[in-house]
Parts: C-alpha cells; structure tokens; sequence
C-alpha cells in the first residue's frame, strides 16, 4: 500500500511538473508520465476527399491553442513549417517541408554505397537526432540534407515515448526528399512500435497526443497518423526490412521460421504493408500475418540476443544464403554499445540515447564506409569496431 501512495504522490507531482514545462524529456515510461495538457505538435495534415485540414499546436498568450486551417485540394499550399521545442533550444528552431506530389512504396534493395550510417529506436526524441545528424555532416544548421550520394537508415521505433515524434517523422520526410533529389537515400524502415502505432495499441504513447486526438475529436491511430493523412499515407508505403549491397537491414530480425517461408524480401515487405493499419484481432486470425507481427517476425525477433551462439551462427548462415547478403544490422533489443557479433555477420545498434546534454552519455550511430564498420557519435567521432567471435 505504501509504494501505490508513493507512486500515486510521484504521479500527482510529476503531473504538475510536466504541466509546466514542455521540455522536459526525462520521463519516457508512460505510466509515469500523466501529462494534463497538449503542447508544440503539428502539422497533421488530414485529406477529406476535395478538401485538406492542418491542424498544429502552438503558444498562444502563455498557453497552448490548437490551430485548424481547412482548404481545397487545389489551394493546398504544399509546403509546410515544422516547429521543434528541444530542453537545449527553448526558442523553437522552423524547419519547412515540402510535401511529395506522389507517395509510392519504398523499393526493397538497393545497389551499395561508399558511406552508410544507420540510427535505430530514436522514440520522439529530436535533440539526439538532430544532434546526431549535425555531427556527423548528414544535415547542415538548416536541417537540409546535406550527405551527397550516402545513405541514411532509420531503422524503426521513432515514435512513442518522446515529446517530438511529430517533428521527428517530418524531419525523416523531408530528408528522404532531398536526399532522393541529391543522388542518395534516406530508408525509413519501421519497427514493432511504427506497427503498434498503426494497428491501434497506444500503451506507450505519449499522454500529450492522446490528449490532442480527444480534444479534436479524432482517434490517434486511424485519424491523426492514418491512412487519410499525409504522415500516415507516408509510413504506410515503408517496409521492414531492406538490403543495401551486401547489408540487410531489419529492426528485430529474421528468424528461422521467416526465412523457411522461401519468400524474397520484395514479397515479405508488401505482405506487411498490405496488414499496416489493420486491427490486431484481425492480424492474429491469419497465421502469416500473426508470424510477420509477432514475436518471431521482423519488427520484434529478439533471438539473435538470446538464442545460444550455435543456434545464432545457423540462423545467421541461413540468411546470407537465402538473401545474398553478408552483414545483418538490426535495432530493437538494447546494447550498452554498438557491437560487431560472431565475426562481421551482425551489428547490433540499438544504444540508448541521452535526452539531455550529459558529459559522460553520448548518443551513437553506425558509420559504414568502404566495408568498414565504425561507431560515430553525437560529436562527430568515430571508433573503428573490432570483430568478435
């Protein structure tokens, strides 16, 4: 009884901090987290056949109002601004976006390239995207893309849990754009919480956007991030996993019982694109669906981490043989570092990250260039990974 009283207390005084100062990122578990108010967000960008609505939030005479402009299709100005609150940058930094005269599903494979750096399970949190980024001369100060012909992988979990997933995923927009026009590429691949997000299973989203969906009226899932939306439309075309030269790229991981399926990587992404958005229930009553979602499939396989090494190393040899490839990266199941696992075959990249600047916590990435593997961070160095057995 004494600890429910403690936590009750700790709730009712976080609550009142929070309500008080949208900055702070400190608390990501959301059972403690009971926010009582909306704060910076937007813009949503919600079609209805001839007419589209953009909806933000945004300070209004100390408080915080809700914004709703609704016009024609052909009056749609397509270029939007997006306002970024971060504890280090209490002046909100704009970055604009333009939007996409199509939205076409993301193309499986890929030939190489010379550089390639990958960030996994960033969950809403822009100061260390940015700052990653920034550091590593991926974006200039303007959040303009700014890495040539490399190749920039996100490998899933950029929502929930952070105060700026909205800005988040625009900045993924935006860059994939730019990135397309320059000669590189930006791959967004999505992970177990991208799918929980669709499917409608907001255990751990952020109180502040719940309570945005209530105030408008709207459900998170199938309205403000759905299929009639231009965030939703966007993720809906991503896939969950990806092959760059001789590298594959998965948020959890392929297990034994996916690659027994003898399917190519191009029909395994368009069999889960065709299940985003569709209720749980729905997904669990078809077997290949329920493999593909579940515990075994892509967004959420934590075996490569827990199996026995033997089991590891088949498993490993299976997917190289069935998908030509040589090294398997992946997120998910957390690390204390970025680490090379059984020789070269795999690279586990899912460190934490800081949500404040902390002298001894820095935010890491994976830095592939010319076959070389290295761990770069939010300063910009960079650490040549050794290989382990």
């Amino acid at each position: 009884m004494s600890i429910l009283l403690i936590l009750g207390f700790s709730g009712l005084f976080l609550g009142y901090k929070y309500f008080i100062n949208e900055y702070d990122e400190r608390i990501t578990d959301t059972i403690l987290e009971p926010r009582a108010h909306i704060s910076t967000d937007g813009p949503y960008i919600l079609y209805d056949k001839d007419s589209v609505q953009t909806i933000y939030v945004d300070d209004e005479e100390g408080d915080y109002a809700i914004q709703k402009h609704k016009t024609s299709i052909d009056e749609f100005d397509r270029k939007v601004e997006v306002k970024v609150f971060t504890h280090d940058q209490k002046e909100k930094e704009i970055f604009s976006v333009s939007l996409a005269d199509t939205l076409e599903a993301t193309p499986s494979e890929y030939l190489a390239s010379q550089k390639i750096m990958a960030i996994s399970n960033i969950e809403g949190n822009f100061y260390i995207l940015r700052k990653l980024l920034r550091a590593n001369g991926i974006i200039d100060e303007d959040c303009n893309w700014a890495f040539g012909k490399g190749h920039l992988v996100l490998m899933g979990d950029f929502v929930h849990r952070g105060l700026n997933v909205t800005q988040c995923l625009w900045l993924c927009y935006k860059l994939e754009q730019q990135a397309k026009d320059a000669g590189g590429a930006v791959h967004f691949l999505l992970g177990n919480h991208e799918a929980m997000n669709m499917y409608g299973d907001l255990v751990h989203v952020r109180s502040k956007y719940k309570r945005l969906a209530e105030k408008l009226g709207m459900d998170y899932s199938g309205d403000i991030l759905g299929e009639n939306s231009e965030l939703g439309r966007w993720l809906r075309k991503k896939n969950v996993v990806e092959k760059i030269g001789n590298y594959l790229f998965v948020h959890g991981g392929l297990s034994k019982r996916i690659v027994n399926l003898k399917i190519s990587i191009d029909s395994l992404n368009k069999y889960a694109r065709h299940y985003y958005g569709v209720d749980y229930d729905h997904i669990r009553a078809d077997p290949m669906a329920g493999l593909v979602f579940g515990k075994w499939g892509p967004l959420w396989y934590r075996g490569y981490m827990r199996n026995p090494k033997d089991t590891v190393l088949q498993e490993i040899q299976s997917i190289q043989q069935a998908f030509g490839v040589d090294h398997i990266v992946i997120g998910h199941t957390e690390v204390e570092a970025i680490k090379l696992i059984h020789g070269r075959n795999l690279v586990n990249i899912n460190v934490p990250y800081p949500r404040y600047n902390q002298a001894d916590q820095r935010g890491y990435a994976l830095w592939i260039e010319n076959q070389t593997f290295y761990a770069t961070d939010d300063l910009g160095h960079r650490v040549e990974l050794k290989e382990t057995q």
